[in-house]
């Protein structure tokens, strides 16, 4: 049960996807540089590194860390007992109560805490992660932005010593443009991570609680930079679906350093069917790009075709749409998306216009192997396939929101999801939590 008033979202899939991260469509292989691998690590529990200047030299080379992953199950923080600081206010009394002391141990063996998942290790604090990287030469004179997935949950980054900015989010990832930063040759990226309360979202909110997934320290999903083109590029794009008329409305954010460069060129749009009945693809259509202005957005409807598959459970037909400049700087996106419709009828929500019969279960990010949910598309595949095997159709995700490979893995199958806010608190109180 909540304490109050609580965020809820519902939604299909396909719908999700076409308002988050896949909406931004994955950057080419060639325009990526993967960060994954050893990263130095120094633990600041007192958060003196920033008043220390430890962004401003090479971190000490003793402590290693390897990411993607958290800190915690490498070994790092302190060993579980009846005097840690836990995040969590639900159950927290019983770890300390006299009637658990046979269970829990005298603190010579391994403690558990009676109620929640306990992990190997724990630490609430700030920790900086380090590590250099060079460019490719043809990266030469383009933007530079960097990638984390899924860190926990304020990040702060310095390049080659220089603050480039700080993030706190939950669920969205953390971008930074590094281009202003950057110097020839080899550069030195220094992230400072702090996974204390930053907003009071509730210390029971399975987005930071040590109930489940643990409050880890660290960033669980892809870490990379992006070359972008400095003369155009998408910088978001929505798709939004119109069951009626079988077509969708497209909303493209772009930015461009010289507009008037773009006078000659067009954006070609085409879409193609996958994952179920696929038929004749939609025509192409071709969208000048004169009169375009520095930054801004670029709107236009895109026809399916009266025959256009519909997303539902029962056939999960997805679209492919392509965004391609031609004749100015070549910048290629891609965006996936369901033609569905959400409505209600009486007192039932349809799909499509019939009636959705919700057959659920309450996922409260529980993942004791980890400590933090997985990021890959396959594992969250499994995890909804076991819901099939079961007859459901529809997870709850409580006071936390699921990586953007399980949106992905949703659309593919099938899934309804219900998708809440990282938040167990009140809202309307004029606090930073209802920013």
């Amino acid at each position: 049960m909540v304490k109050a008033q609580q965020i809820w979202t519902f939604a299909v899939m396909a719908s999700l996807c076409c308002c988050a991260g896949l909406i931004a469509g994955e950057p080419a292989v060639s325009h990526v540089l993967g960060l994954e691998g050893p990263w130095r690590l120094a633990l600041d529990p007192r958060r003196v590194g920033v008043t220390e200047n430890w962004f401003a030299s090479d971190l000490p080379a003793a402590e290693t860390i390897k990411l993607p992953g958290s800190l915690q199950e490498q070994g790092y923080g302190s060993k579980p007992s009846a005097k840690t600081g836990w995040v969590v206010d639900l159950g927290a009394k019983s770890a300390n109560d006299a009637r658990f002391a046979p269970y829990v141990g005298s603190g010579d063996g391994e403690f558990k805490v009676p109620g929640w998942l306990t992990p190997r290790r724990h630490y609430v604090g700030s920790a900086w992660y380090q590590r250099k990287v060079t460019l490719p030469p043809d990266w030469s004179g383009q933007r530079v932005i960097l990638h984390l997935e899924r860190p926990h949950w304020q990040t702060e980054v310095w390049v080659n010593g220089k603050r480039v900015g700080s993030q706190d989010g939950l669920a969205a990832p953390h971008e930074y443009d590094l281009t202003e930063w950057l110097i020839p040759g080899e550069q030195r990226i220094t992230i400072r991570i702090h996974n204390g309360m930053v907003v009071p979202v509730g210390a029971d909110s399975h987005g930071v609680t040590d109930h489940t997934q643990t409050a880890w320290n660290g960033v669980i999903g892809r870490i990379f930079l992006e070359r972008r083109a400095p003369g155009f590029s998408f910088e978001d794009v929505q798709v939004y679906p119109d069951v009626k008329q079988r077509s969708v409305k497209v909303v493209a954010r772009y930015a461009s350093t010289n507009p008037s460069a773009l006078a000659g060129g067009t954006l070609q749009v085409q879409a193609e069917a996958f994952n179920g009945p696929t038929g004749a693809p939609p025509p192409p259509i071709s969208i000048p790009l004169k009169g375009l202005n520095k930054e801004g957005l670029l709107e236009f409807e895109y026809p399916l075709g009266e025959s256009a598959h519909l997303w539902d459970e029962f056939s999960p037909v997805l679209y492919r749409l392509t965004l391609e400049t031609k004749g100015v700087v070549e910048v290629r996106r891609e965006v996936v998306f369901g033609l569905r419709e959400i409505g209600t009828k009486g007192t039932q929500f349809t799909i499509n216009g019939r009636p959705i019969f919700l057959r659920g279960t309450n996922d409260g990010c529980i993942f004791p192997k980890t400590g933090y949910p997985p990021t890959d598309v396959e594992s969250w595949k499994r995890i909804l396939r076991i819901c099939q095997e079961h007859g459901l159709n529809h997870v709850r995700f409580h006071s936390w929101c699921p990586p953007e490979a399980a949106f992905q893995a949703a659309d593919e199958l099938g899934i309804y999801f219900q998708v809440e806010a990282s938040v167990w608190a009140t809202f309307g109180k004029g606090t930073a939590v209802d920013e």
